[in-house]
């Protein structure tokens, strides 16, 4: 069967080569392979196609899913491209079909059902597994390797590779952003982000538990006592969002959290904003909450007043950032710190797809997560990092490069608020020409729940970095401790400039000004600065210096 034919459209080439590499690589011996495009870069027809060879010489097909929107709109657009499927899902029962050669499953009822009962089992000879990297741990991962245990070929598609190498073994890149947005294919992101460069310290009073959230926890640090971290943003959302998207429509918005998104909603509605709240079990419209299962009419209504520009802002917690098709998507409002690199990718991307009349997406960034993680209008080296488990690795990376030089990650311009990546002094705005010169951290504006706080942001500190005599014996000193209790070089690299501070002051006072960091080319240092965030019994002798 011609790759060309397993498509029920013409693809885009770098759909055809990303399907082609696939079955070439399961077809030669490998068991597993990672499949990742950009968000908006269709990956839903490459799976479709893939489907569609996996069902030929009547072989079966399971299509994984983990939450149930996915698998609704994958039941959809399976249906509308002529793929007979049954579906296996707890609140979805009145679609099962195990007569047919493809399954879309949800995970979660999969694994519900095994330990319900231990034999039971959904038989497939090609798995595909759609956002793996929310499928490559726990109990997850145990049941993709099963199915790699039995024979079947394995297939995961996702736009973040990050923490998937346990359950794929080879990684195959179907396109890159800038590639892609140079092609007319995605759209770019146009940023406004506060001017500080590093908001991770916007740690303000007690709040709920509803932000004590994995995500969050990785922003903000561990909780302590009976003290709350609480998510503040930097800027009045709706001062910004009136004046910077005057059109006030197709709008997707993130919250902190749930609740947080519930609030946004109805206070949108206060300013005479029309919008909606959705999340796992629940919408909210025009100030009432609806159990999803119970109004699915009034649901999809919510929706495709959405899409017509009737509802402006859909705000979310975490339902939203990945899987979804919107292309409608012209303005994406991050109301939160996002810890995850993996959920930056994805909740940004939602907006990079094109459609008619829309040259770009524009994303209001309160919570400074540019600062953090950089811009999206790039290509990513996703075979550099495919074997690190640490999803944020990139972003540790970047910000690590500043303390290094102490160049800057980038300026905003004050006429179009494109925020450039760049190194010189003086640049240019590519985008309206106008001449742009770095500005000095300003002080911000908090909102939380509406009531505005001021406060003062610290840039991210620059390294002091130097050398001294018997800095090299106390670093490996330092390496072969480290090696023998599991720590990374990162750990030690600190380590060093603690013991250097006690050094200079004492044990109980030590001198943290006076102390320095390495260069990060000494002996027993990883050439590669991905291998920084691994352990250092992990990295071979003959990939250090």
């Amino acid at each position: 069967m011609s790759t060309k034919n397993l498509f029920t459209r013409d693809p885009w080439p770098h759909q055809s080569d990303g399907v082609e590499q696939t079955i070439d690589a399961i077809s030669n011996g490998t068991d597993s392979v990672c499949l990742t495009a950009p968000t908006g870069a269709g990956k839903t027809l490459m799976a479709i196609a893939l489907t569609r060879y996996g069902t030929h010489g009547a072989r079966k097909v399971l299509y994984l899913v983990n939450r149930l929107l996915l698998c609704e709109q994958t039941q959809r657009v399976f249906r509308d491209n002529g793929i007979r499927a049954g579906v296996i899902a707890a609140s979805m029962k009145h679609l099962e079909n195990a007569d047919e050669a493809v399954q879309i499953a949800m995970t979660q009822t999969i694994l519900a059902r095994q330990r319900a009962d231990q034999s039971y089992w959904v038989d497939a000879d090609l798995l595909l597994v759609d956002e793996i990297h929310q499928q490559s741990s726990g109990e997850s991962a145990d049941l993709i390797n099963e199915y790699k245990s039995r024979g079947a070929k394995v297939v995961g598609v996702t736009a973040t590779p990050l923490g998937v190498s346990n359950t794929c073994d080879e990684l195959i890149v179907a396109g890159r952003t800038r590639d892609l947005q140079g092609d007319g294919i995605l759209c770019r992101a146009r940023w406004h982000a506060p001017s500080e460069l590093d908001t991770r310290k916007l740690v303000g009073k007690k709040a709920d538990l509803s932000l004590a959230e994995d995500d969050a926890r990785r922003t903000w640090g561990p909780l302590k006592g009976n003290d709350r971290i609480r998510t503040q943003i930097v800027g009045n959302m709706m001062e910004h969002y009136k004046r910077l998207h005057p059109a006030q429509i197709h709008t997707l918005a993130f919250a902190p959290g749930v609740k947080e998104s519930v609030w946004a909603a109805n206070y949108c509605r206060s300013m005479g904003i029309r919008s909606l709240h959705v999340d796992g079990d629940n919408f909210l419209v025009d100030g009432k909450l609806y159990d999803r299962k119970k109004d699915p009419k009034l649901f999809e209504e919510s929706m495709e007043a959405w899409r017509e520009g009737h509802i402006s802002i859909i705000w979310n917690r975490f339902v939203m950032r990945e899987g979804v098709d919107f292309p409608e998507i012209r303005c994406i409002i991050l109301a939160t710190p996002i810890g995850s690199y993996r959920s930056f990718l994805q909740m940004v991307g939602r907006g990079l797809r094109t459609h008619p009349g829309k040259e770009d997406c524009l994303v209001i960034d309160h919570g400074g997560n540019w600062w953090r993680h950089g811009t999206v209008n790039c290509n990513v080296d996703w075979e550099g990092v495919f074997d690190y488990e640490d999803p944020d690795i990139l972003s540790k990376n970047r910000i690590t490069e500043y303390r290094e030089t102490g160049e800057p990650m980038g300026i905003a311009c004050p006429r179009c608020g494109m925020v450039h990546k760049d190194r010189k002094r003086f640049t240019v705005c590519q985008y309206c020409g106008l001449e742009l010169t770095l500005l000095k951290p300003s002080r911000t504006i908090l909102q939380a729940d509406g009531k505005l706080d001021e406060v003062t942001v610290e840039p991210i500190t620059k390294w002091k970095i130097r050398q001294e005599p018997g800095d090299i014996e106390m670093w490996e000193g330092l390496y072969h401790n480290g090696a023998k209790k599991g720590f990374s070089f990162a750990q030690i690299y600190q380590q060093f400039w603690l013991k250097k501070a006690r050094q200079i002051g004492t044990v109980a006072k030590p001198a943290y000004w006076h102390s320095y960091h390495l260069p990060r080319d000494l002996p027993l240092m990883p050439k590669n600065p991905h291998d920084w965030w691994r352990k250092m019994s992990s990295v071979d002798r003959s990939e250090l210096y």
